[in-house]
């Protein structure tokens, strides 16, 4: 992949194409050891027939095709003219010009969107990411992107190996306040052992979800919570996302309330 001429590719997806159905991943995971067998990821999945007939139906058969056309502009902004052509084929199948469902985000330099677009405005977001922005000005940045959803953040960061404190940089919380956003960071519950030592397992998972009265939306992808992931930038890291009507899906992520003893309001 041409880093320097196209940007950083940062989306992870799988597309599975059978005799009569196609199924699709996206997810935070990489293609290594570490995500596979030991991380913390997220990831959406779902299937649609290749020969789709009913509404809903219909609706996921359009959200593989619109990951399909991302990647045949991929394939073929690299000269991989093959796979654009399988791709786009796999696209043009499936299109319906309906709304999908789930919500596909692809984003970067190549794409005119954001990972958060289709997240509007409500009480509370739960931003779960294993990297955030260190120096002021990126963390400005970042800070005033999510302050456009919620004025509450809850900041879910990478988590040590006792798992008790939670690494969200000091830059970030002087954003916050700087804006007048309250910040938390969610921590995770003390793990029963039984006696056993409890393995250590490093949060690479990319949520971003929000909280409405008692409804939630959750954009689900590879985006980081920095300038490159969020698209804050001319320099974006190319990103893939879904966005679906979920609570965060680390249970004691979606327990955590603004008044929860693991929650630590104005840092």
């Amino acid at each position: 992949w041409p880093t320097r001429r196209l940007g950083v590719l940062h989306a992870k997806c799988l597309v599975a194409v059978g005799s009569a159905r196609v199924h699709v991943v996206v997810t935070s995971a990489n293609l290594t050891e570490g995500s596979w067998c030991s991380n913390l990821e997220v990831a959406a999945g779902w299937s649609a027939p290749l020969k789709p007939t009913s509404g809903p139906e219909r609706c996921r058969a359009q959200a593989v095709a619109e990951i399909a056309a991302g990647i045949a502009q991929l394939a073929e902004s690299t000269g991989a003219l093959s796979m654009a052509r399988v791709a786009q084929r796999l696209s043009t199948d499936l299109s319906r010009l309906v709304k999908p469902t789930p919500l596909v985000v692809w984003s970067g330099r190549q794409f005119p969107n954001q990972p958060l677009q289709y997240l509007e405005r409500g009480d509370e977001l739960v931003v779960m990411s294993p990297f955030w922005p260190a120096d002021d000005e990126s963390a400005m940045l970042v800070v005033s992107a999510l302050k456009g959803h919620a004025s509450t953040v809850i900041a879910v960061g990478r988590n040590t190996v006792g798992g008790t404190v939670m690494e969200v940089p000091d830059a970030l919380a002087s954003a916050a306040r700087a804006a007048g956003v309250t910040l938390g960071v969610a921590q995770p519950p003390e793990e029963s052992t039984g006696g056993q030592e409890v393995a250590y397992r490093r949060l690479h998972a990319k949520q971003v979800s929000l909280r409405a009265g008692r409804s939630w939306r959750s954009y689900v992808g590879s985006a980081n919570a920095t300038v490159q992931g969020l698209s804050l930038s001319n320099l974006s890291n190319i990103e893939l996302g879904v966005v679906v009507d979920s609570a965060p899906l680390l249970p004691w992520v979606a327990a955590t309330g603004t008044q929860a003893p693991a929650l630590i309001a104005d840092p």
